[in-house]
Formats: C-alpha cells, structure tokens, sequence
C-alpha cells in the first residue's frame, strides 16, 4: 500500500463514519419523539382540544426524567459508544499510514503509543474503550440542554392550558425538526461532533509528523460545492510546516481561513486548516517526496 492509498482509506472511513452518524442521529430524534408521544403527550388530560392544567398533567412532566433516563441507557449511550470506536480506528489508519512513511520502524512503535495515549485522552477514552468521567465523549453523553428545554416548554403548556396540537408540533419541531431545519439532537452533533471526526485526524496527524520529524505535508481532501476559496486554493499542493504558520496571517480574509478565536479558541494551522467544518487534513510526506512534487524546494 502507498502513502496515498492509505490517505485515501482513511478519508473515506471517516466521511462514511459521519454519514452513518447523521443518518443514527436521525433515528434517535425519530426514536425519542415517539417515546415522549407515547409515554407523555398521549396521557394528558385534555378538554376542548386544550390541555388541562390539573396535579395530574402537572406530575406527568417528570415523567420525561424517566423518559430521557431510558432512553440514555438503551439509544443515545450505546451510539456515543460506536463513536468512540471510530476514533480508535482513525488511531489505527495513522498508524497504517505512518508506517509507510517511517524509516526507523522500531520508533514508530515507540511514538504510536505515545500518540494513541494523548489522543485517548483528549477524546476521553481509556485504551479499552471506556469512556472516561467529564471527558469530551462524557460531556457529550451527560448534556442535559434538550431534556430541559423539553421540561419548560411541557411545564409552560400545562400550566398555560396550550391547544393540544400547537404543544405537540412544538415538541416535534424541537426534537425531530422540520423542512430544512435540524432537529435538537442534530443541531447539537453539528456543533460538537461531526467536525471532531477530522480535527481529531488533523491532530493525532500533527503528533505523528512532529515526533517523526516530517515536515512537508499535502493539503489534501478533493473539492465539493461548499469548498471555501482558501481550500481550493491550496488544495492537492505540497506546504512545508513552516509555511502553514503563515496562514495565520490570513484569518478571515477574503481567501483565507475562517475563524471565530472567541467561540473556536486560538487558531492552530495544522489542526485547523481551512477553518470550522474544514473537510482537508494534511496528508504529511517525507522530503524526499516533497521535493519532487515540488521542485522549487530544492532552493
């Protein structure tokens, strides 16, 4: 196997992984909407098509404790689980990758182990699959923010007396969404993990290239219809490390990164390339390759 063809394994692992993700998270929207119709929004008590605002109707909305509870534990815990699985696979295609690249296979071994030790821990993993407590994985399996939003919006409903079909609509918008807008579980995916797939990538690359002292990588990652100026720009081309600091300069220029340092935090070129839900990753090469894909290296 090339270097190339390992690049290419590894970013179609991951744009399936985030397909499949989607599509799972889709399903667990679909999944929790029909568990609070049946277990809540079927059994309150309603008289000319309003709900009542009774003890009865009052007591049900801690019932969505129970609900979410259950729905944790058998759904939304075991999907965050197969998540986790698929950083490790990353982990496991670098090193595939990187074994290509390496001359001194004996610190390869040495720095795989060190990289999938720091790795594990910024996602919050142990190295048997456990999802480690207040870790990124952990925050993301304990958010409370839908089942509160849930809570008011059914507490307000019952204390105000809502027609019956506005609260459910409302609640159905909320976690399944509607025509081109997400549903809660999805708007929440989009900001925390459907990105996290590649700069986790990006990261884990960046250890391998500094501890195996590689210094020119490609911009790689092809071009789709939403592919921003600053990626077309540089994608397929051979940069050094050094040049990629330079990026820097060009934050949100007309052509160049995009990237909020309040919301994103400081800007790292590597991990971070074309800026929030950039889909490139450098694709790290040894010298030698570098100066033949580009010659004015040479110099």
């Amino acid at each position: 196997m090339t270097y190339s063809q390992a690049a290419t394994l590894k970013r179609k692992f991951i744009e399936e992984r985030q397909r499949i993700l989607k599509r799972n998270v889709t399903s667990l929207e679909n999944t929790l909407y029909d568990a609070i119709f049946n277990k809540l929004i079927a059994d309150l008590d309603v008289t000319d098509g309003k709900i009542v605002s009774n003890n009865k109707n009052i007591d049900l909305t801690s019932a969505l404790n129970k609900i979410f509870d259950t729905f944790n534990k058998s759904e939304y815990l075991p999907l965050i689980k197969a998540f986790s699985k698929d950083f490790q696979q990353i982990q496991k295609l670098n090193e595939t990758y990187f074994d290509i690249l390496a001359q001194d296979k004996k610190k390869l071994d040495t720095v795989s182990k060190q990289v999938n030790s720091i790795m594990e821990k910024t996602i919050g993993i142990t190295n048997d699959g456990k999802i480690v407590s207040k870790g990124y994985l952990d925050r993301l399996v304990t958010d409370n923010t839908l089942q509160s939003e849930i809570k008011t919006l059914t507490y307000r409903a019952v204390t105000g007396g809502l027609p019956i079909v506005d609260y459910k609509d409302s609640i159905k918008r909320l976690v399944v969404g509607s025509d081109n807008v997400d549903g809660a579980l999805q708007k929440h995916f989009n900001t925390f993990a459907y990105d996290t797939y590649t700069q986790f990538d990006r990261t884990s690359s960046k250890l391998y290239a500094v501890k195996l002292d590689l210094k020119y990588f490609i911009y790689a990652g092809g071009e789709i219809n939403t592919t921003r100026c600053f990626c077309d720009r540089n994608n397929g081309k051979v940069f050094s490390t050094d040049e990629a600091e330079e990026w820097i300069r060009l934050l949100n220029d007309e052509c160049g990164p995009i990237w909020n340092e309040k919301v994103d935090g400081t800007y790292d070129p590597i991990s971070d390339m074309g800026g929030y839900n950039c889909r490139h990753t450098p694709d790290y090469i040894s010298e030698t390759i570098a100066k033949k894909l580009r010659p004015d290296l040479e110099n």
